[in-house]
């Protein structure tokens, strides 16, 4: 009896054939007995081939049945469906024989997993019992679910559902089809590619914390430490034993103490002076030893208008060089105090030849409001030397003068230099004085 059975490479076809990407494989009908005529072709594929392109490539032999083809070369996977039909399906009386006619699948297994993939329409072609089933539930059962799962490439391998590091160079490599993955040890934890560590940190390159940076961070306090970080303490405060600021003839302050966003206090320097904001308003706070204080002066100078002529806030210039060309600063002082030690700072003219007859002179007066005269009760005249021509301070020291502003003001007279070789030009730059308020007298801000 006629018989549409067929063998693929010899091997019975009853729950497919498994065949090699890229190999001949041989289609045989298995019994000729009966059999007048014979058909075969692809019926059905995966969703990655077609049966017209498979169909193509078949090569029939009608007087022995037989027919090859090269199976797809590639690691996807292929499933084939064939139609095997004898005698048309048609018995010596013209009957139809639904018996002369079956299918049957040929297979070539992923590359990954080494898997059969499910063809269009398939059925029992992969096997007779279960049919497409099995191949469904062996990746539920094997894989996890996870179906046709990507390269897991060098030092990586698929297993259940997952990718396992088995390398141990503690690499990590980007290929073009796959990442390289080797186990990451203390020691080369952070490793570049090169090998090294990140850099550490500067003030140009980002990096890593060095470990004498991180020393600095852990030993900052709030408490007085030299050359140690501050730390503010649970009050938002730390301790210095100074500040310091590094300007130089500064015409703004340097340093500013502010409360709440208000200036309290501004700290000058060249000449150094300390303003303080606002006033002690207890009264009965008085001071229990003699203090110090050196102030710079900021009252306007003022004299004739045809012998100086103001620069700035604070810098006069003198444009006649005579006697009667005097320069007056007046004097703030606190009633009670005594007045030490008077500053006048100059920049003389440049001579480079003959120094000039008179140098420059600075006198303190008393002027009394009683007799409206004035009093002079100490002076210096300019030593001149070697650097005259440059910057220097006239100094008016020992004065001991106490001070009464109850009937008495107090100011500098500055006199240029004059006479045979005198020049104009000299610069009065800043005045500063020096008193002491005395113990016992009441602390107020001057």
């Amino acid at each position: 009896m006629a018989s549409p059975i067929c063998t693929v490479d010899g091997n019975s076809t009853v729950d497919g054939v498994d065949v090699s990407a890229g190999a001949t494989v041989t289609i045989q009908l298995a019994d000729l007995a009966g059999v007048t005529t014979w058909s075969i072709s692809c019926a059905n594929t995966d969703d990655l081939h077609d049966a017209a392109t498979i169909n193509a490539s078949l090569l029939i032999d009608h007087v022995t049945k037989t027919a090859t083809f090269v199976a797809p070369a590639d690691s996807d996977g292929c499933a084939l469906i064939f139609r095997s039909i004898v005698n048309n399906q048609r018995d010596v009386n013209g009957r139809y024989v639904e018996e002369w006619a079956t299918t049957f699948g040929i297979y070539v297994l992923t590359g990954a997993t080494g898997q059969r993939v499910l063809a269009f329409d398939e059925t029992t072609e992969g096997d007779a019992d279960y049919g497409w089933v099995s191949k469904i539930n062996e990746v539920i059962r094997t894989s996890g679910g996870v179906v046709d799962p990507a390269s897991a490439g060098a030092g990586l391998v698929f297993s259940g559902g997952g990718y396992n590091v088995v390398a141990a160079d503690g690499s990590i490599v980007v290929n073009p089809d796959s990442i390289q993955v080797g186990t990451i040890a203390d020691a080369n934890h952070g490793n570049l590619s090169g090998g090294a560590l990140h850099e550490t940190a500067t003030g140009a390159t980002a990096g890593f914390l060095s470990a004498a940076d991180k020393t600095k961070l852990d030993a900052a306090t709030s408490v007085l430490t030299p050359s140690t970080i501050v730390m503010r303490d649970s009050s938002g405060g730390a301790v210095f034993e100074s500040l310091g600021a590094n300007f130089i003839e500064a015409s703004t302050p340097p340093m500013i103490l502010s409360a709440l966003g208000v200036t309290v206090a501004e700290l000058y320097d060249d000449p150094a002076e300390l303003r303080v904001h606002g006033y002690v308003t207890a009264p009965s706070y008085r001071l229990s030893a003699d203090v110090s204080v050196t102030r710079y002066l900021s009252n306007t100078p003022y004299c004739p208008v045809t012998a100086w002529e103001g620069q700035t806030n604070s810098t006069w210039i003198n444009l006649a060089a005579t006697a009667s060309a005097k320069l007056i600063i007046p004097l703030t002082l606190p009633n009670g105090c005594r007045l030490d030690t008077v500053e006048v700072k100059i920049d003389p003219p440049a001579h480079g030849g003959s120094p000039p007859a008179n140098y420059p002179v600075v006198n303190v007066y008393r002027w009394s409001e009683f007799s409206a005269a004035g009093t002079l009760i100490a002076t210096a005249t300019d030593p001149g030397g070697g650097s005259y021509d440059s910057p220097h301070v006239i100094t008016v020291s020992s004065i001991n003068e106490a001070v009464d502003t109850s009937a008495s003001r107090y100011y500098i007279e500055l006199t240029p230099e004059y006479g045979t070789d005198a020049l104009a030009g000299t610069i009065y730059l800043w005045g500063r004085v020096t008193y002491t308020r005395l113990a016992g007298s009441q602390i107020g801000v001057d």
